[in-house]
């Protein structure tokens, strides 16, 4: 065998071995790729829309409101009310809410005219658990309510609320709330009294538990 056919013989072998790495080294990506896939899933970030679909998981909001309403007594007279707030809430699936709500009421617009400190747990149910921006979703709630005079032998009157109202979503994450709410005493029969208030608020989301 002359020179020219050993150098033939050497660049053949050559050539195997190469298309044989090629072979090997693919199979092995072949059989990493779906581990790559699932780590490049686990890596890339949730979307936005996602994360605050609320398709599961409780969503966690936050809104303040000012009420401006009135005090109706069922023996007749009337007096302005004030009232300030602040709430937290907790929406599930498909739209339901639980939350709880707090603040001072002035009568007569007055803010040296504390009448009492309102706290209200409420149930909720709101037309759309994920919002989009520009929507108006409705919502209904109710409840119990107690309010407190801060002061030596303070009263503690007890009401049953009711509220419907809308939100306008300025995006997924913030909103514009109007409601309307009555509340009714239910502890005083002789001297009770309606408070019904028309709130502008502005509710928040402050994450996803």
């Amino acid at each position: 065998m002359n020179d020219d056919e050993k150098a033939g013989q050497r660049r053949a072998s050559q050539l195997i071995m190469i298309k044989g790495s090629i072979v090997i080294k693919w199979s092995i990506v072949q059989m990493l790729s779906p581990v790559l896939v699932s780590v490049a899933a686990i890596a890339t970030p949730e979307p936005a829309y996602a994360q605050t679909s609320g398709a599961t998981g409780v969503l966690r909001y936050g809104h303040v409101f000012v009420s401006n309403g009135a005090k109706l007594r069922r023996l007749g007279g009337t007096r302005s009310m004030l009232y300030p707030g602040l709430g937290f809430e907790w929406r599930y699936p498909r739209g339901l809410g639980l939350g709880f709500e707090a603040g001072p009421r002035f009568e007569d617009h007055a803010l040296t005219r504390l009448d009492d400190l309102m706290v209200s747990v409420d149930v909720s149910y709101h037309g759309r658990s994920s919002p989009t921006a520009n929507a108006v979703v409705p919502f209904l709630g109710g409840g119990l309510s107690v309010g407190w005079e801060p002061v030596p032998d303070g009263q503690q009157t007890y009401f049953v609320n009711a509220a419907g109202g809308v939100t306008y979503w300025l995006d997924r994450r913030r909103g514009l709330r109007f409601e309307l709410r009555d509340a009714v005493t239910i502890d005083r029969p002789q001297n009770g009294y309606h408070h019904l208030g028309f709130r502008v608020g502005y509710t928040w989301l402050m994450g996803r538990q």
